[in-house]
């Protein structure tokens, strides 16, 4: 695909690839090597497209779209919620 060659951002949980687009949309990947448990992959793909339903889409001063693809490399949960949002924010500010 297109955007696996555009810009790339790697966190400790996520790999960002991301482009300028006309419309917003997001994609989250989860495989299975990290969880087996598909209530976890599944709860993982909701944090993060929520995490940018609040706080990109409706709280974002410029209206720039992109496409994303977020890779998730190390699995979360709700213990550790505080610093996949810290990282999301700062995947965010460097694009």
């Amino acid at each position: 695909m297109k955007i696996f060659n555009s810009k790339r951002r790697e966190g400790l949980f996520f790999t960002l690839f991301y482009r300028p687009s006309q419309y917003f949309r997001i994609c989250v990947i989860v495989s299975k090597k990290v969880t087996k448990r598909s209530v976890m992959r599944n709860y993982m793909k909701r944090f993060v497209k929520g995490f940018f339903i609040k706080e990109f889409i409706y709280k974002a001063d410029k209206k720039v779209f992109f496409d994303m693809i977020f890779l998730v490399k190390r699995p979360f949960s709700k213990k550790n919620k505080s610093e996949v949002l810290k990282e999301l924010e700062e995947l965010c500010k460097s694009m």
